[in-house]
């Protein structure tokens, strides 16, 4: 009982990183660099086995993370991961925006599929602001907080072509997201 209340009481002490859209690419290695710098991380994907796959590589080399299956369009989800992690850890350090879906360079503005537009809005933008909006409160009650929400060039104004019209205005309306929730 002595050994696992010292690692229960350490495990509170680290620092928490939930990772969204973390079973691959960016959101994967973020986890994995996190971890390396002794923080507990939750990673997290909206495809349970491929979440579940990519925690365990994380985890076979010591790393001190946990999956959390997480799909940032359902609210369900959001509600189940804000309940998962306030019993788990009671707080939230650090939220990382990874998820992002269709990057559309099928379409242009001209004739986009406005369908598809409100695809990208809602996993590229609400997804992010919806669960910012869960998880400051964790932050606030434990008087620390960090949010990054990673967005693309393909989002800045200044190098905006004309291709890729939902994800680039959604990654554009992330960063002004950004902006405001600062």
């Amino acid at each position: 009982l002595g050994t696992y209340k010292m690692k229960f009481e350490k495990k509170k002490s680290k620092r928490v990183a939930l990772v969204t859209g973390a079973n691959r690419g960016l959101g994967f290695e973020t986890c994995r660099q996190l971890a390396q710098l002794d923080l507990t991380v939750i990673l997290s994907a909206r495809d349970f086995t491929k979440g579940e796959i990519a925690s365990k590589q994380l985890i076979e080399r010591g790393l001190d993370v946990i999956f959390y299956e997480l799909d940032v369009s359902n609210q369900s989800h959001m509600s189940r991961i804000e309940h998962q992690i306030e019993r788990s850890f009671g707080r939230l350090d650090i939220l990382v925006n990874s998820a992002a879906i269709l990057y559309d360079t099928w379409q242009s503005a001209v004739n986009a599929d406005l369908d598809v537009v409100n695809q990208a809005l809602t996993t590229n933008l609400f997804g992010p602001w919806k669960l910012s909006q869960v998880c400051i409160p964790l932050m606030k009650r434990n008087k620390y907080g960090r949010i990054v929400n990673v967005s693309s060039g393909a989002g800045s104004l200044h190098y905006m072509g004309r291709g890729t019209p939902a994800y680039s205005v959604s990654k554009a309306a992330l960063n002004a997201l950004s902006r405001i929730i600062a």
